[in-house]
């Protein structure tokens, strides 16, 4: 009611004809009237709801909403009202990612920020491979990354790709000054860094905080004063010689994960192969614990990683890798990737996940499940034969195997040759439909007797069933095959101990009454 009376007067003396001697005092009826609306519009809105957050709650709603989406995004909200303009406007964190194509509200964000770190999208390569969404560029864009650049010191994270053949002189400039806020840095096209030099020209080789470390198109360069912290480091590399890469390691001793795209070795003059392969300097990477490499010859990576040591098990990932190894030399390639794996045999692994297919897929881990590892061979690897593979990697000692099989690696005659070396599991999964095709294939004493039979899994004392089974006319042949051997392993005197089947992929049967007799634990899942 307080407001209408307000506004009917506002619009009462805009209405009156004034004449020249009142028009001083109607001026200020005017102003005071306006004045008078505009603070009993400001108590109305105090009294909603969302006007009545505390700020700490309304501030965290204003983050959730930005979420990991440019500071722009949250203008429209800082207009909602005058408390949430001042919440906005007084939480620096909100501010911390100032990309925009209006150089005067990248300005604006930046002084927001209150020097409490930035994150910085600065893009201007027409071919750029950054995947992010950015704002859409205006005809302001390049003054916009001006600003952008002119406060490189303040970034906790940036993002670079800007075309290496166009660079400007005050963009290298600012480059070149000190990061003493930086965590992480990502360069996708660091061809304008050709040497040591430029690379120690970088920030002054001041990025004290420096951990993640990215860089495309660029050569085996190093510069320990940026290298020495780094946690993460993601190189695409041009081939080097074997000496230089061992220079890149030695400057890395805190590294925990590491990614190589395309490593190509070569060996300069007086290096040669035999000698490296025999007796290799060691780099000790006490923290490492994952390795990636991509895109490379198995010959570089086996090559590289036989340099390396760990003082916990690696998780070792090979993508795209072009097999050149001899099959003779195979053998000493998986030694040498699983004694980095296993830590030098420090971890020996009792229970294993493995995918059977045409590559190779395993995790490990201990007793107490405090040391992990992991394998990863992923498509374009083209092996002779993956039993290779599992026969020298140290699954001897396993006692728990958790398998999960692809429907096209039926094809592959040699898995009972694969999982041979697993001869003293003691618990098995079955993790799906495929997998538990393999039953037939399990040791019993009367199998045993059978010629050609693989006899897998001689000492089984516990085995469980996948929980889904997708092809229906298999059921009823798969629950026969699952019966025999329970009834063969309790007639030969040394019955399962347990056995788990899930009743979901049988159903319409009566799985107790089935297994009860043979199983003195029946688990029905």
């Amino acid at each position: 009611m307080v407001l209408q009376n307000i506004r009917d007067e506002i619009e009462r003396l805009s209405n009156i004809d004034i004449e020249p001697q009142q028009r001083p005092k109607l001026l200020r009826a005017s102003k005071s009237a306006r004045e008078a609306h505009a603070h009993a519009l400001y108590l109305h809105n105090s009294r909603a709801l969302p006007n009545r957050l505390p700020p700490e709650i309304l501030g965290e709603i204003l983050r959730a909403f930005r979420g990991n989406d440019y500071s722009y995004s949250l203008l429209p909200l800082t207009h909602v009202c005058r408390h949430w303009r001042e919440v906005a406007i007084g939480d620096p964190r909100l501010w911390c990612k100032p990309t925009h194509s209006n150089p005067a509200l990248v300005a604006e964000m930046i002084k927001r920020n209150k020097g409490t770190g930035l994150y910085f999208d600065i893009i201007s390569n027409r071919n750029s491979m950054f995947k992010g969404a950015l704002p859409r560029k205006g005809k302001h864009w390049n003054k916009a990354l001006r600003v952008q650049f002119h406060n490189l010191e303040r970034a906790v994270s940036i993002k670079l790709d800007v075309n290496p053949w166009t660079m400007k002189s005050w963009q290298l400039t600012n480059l070149r000054k000190p990061a003493p806020l930086l965590e992480s840095l990502h360069i996708y096209d660091a061809e304008f860094l050709q040497s040591d030099a430029d690379m120690a020209k970088l920030f002054q080789g001041h990025a004290p905080r420096l951990r993640r470390l990215v860089l495309h198109k660029c050569g085996m360069l190093c510069t320990p004063s940026l290298f020495q912290n780094l946690r993460s480091l993601n190189m695409e590399m041009t081939s080097g010689t074997c000496s230089r890469l061992l220079t890149l390691l030695h400057s890395v001793p805190l590294l925990e994960r590491l990614t190589i795209h395309r490593l190509e070795l070569t060996y300069s003059q007086g290096e040669m192969l035999g000698v490296v392969r025999h007796r290799p300097e060691v780099i000790h990477l006490p923290h490492l614990r994952k390795l990636s490499i991509l895109e490379s010859s198995l010959d570089a990576c086996v090559h590289m990683i036989t340099h390396l040591r760990a003082s916990q098990p690696v998780c070792v990932a090979l993508e795209k890798v072009v097999h050149d190894v001899r099959t003779d030399h195979l053998p000493l390639a998986v030694q040498a990737i699983d004694s980095l794996i296993t830590a030098n045999s420090a971890m020996l692994p009792s229970c294993a996940s493995v995918h059977v297919n045409f590559n190779v897929s395993l995790s490990m881990w201990d007793d107490s499940r405090t040391l992990h590892s992991m394998l990863d061979i992923l498509p374009g690897l083209r092996l002779h034969s993956s039993k290779t593979w599992y026969r020298h990697l140290s699954l001897s000692n396993l006692r728990g195997l958790r398998i999960t099989l692809s429907n096209d690696s039926w094809c592959l005659t040699d898995i009972p040759e694969m999982l041979a070396p697993m001869g003293q599991v003691e618990t098995l999964h079955l993790y799906n439909g495929f997998a538990m095709k393999m039953i037939p294939l399990l040791a019993t004493e009367q199998r045993r007797q059978l010629s050609g039979h693989p006899g897998l899994f001689p000492k089984l004392t516990c085995l469980k069933t996948s929980e889904k089974l997708d092809d229906v006319p298999e059921r009823e042949k798969i629950l026969e095959n699952l019966l025999d051997y329970v009834r063969e392993r309790y007639e030969a005197g040394a019955p399962i101990r347990q056995l788990g089947v899930h009743a979901a992929a049988f159903p319409g049967m009566d799985i107790e009454a089935m297994f009860r007799d043979f199983v003195p634990r029946l688990i029905i899942l």
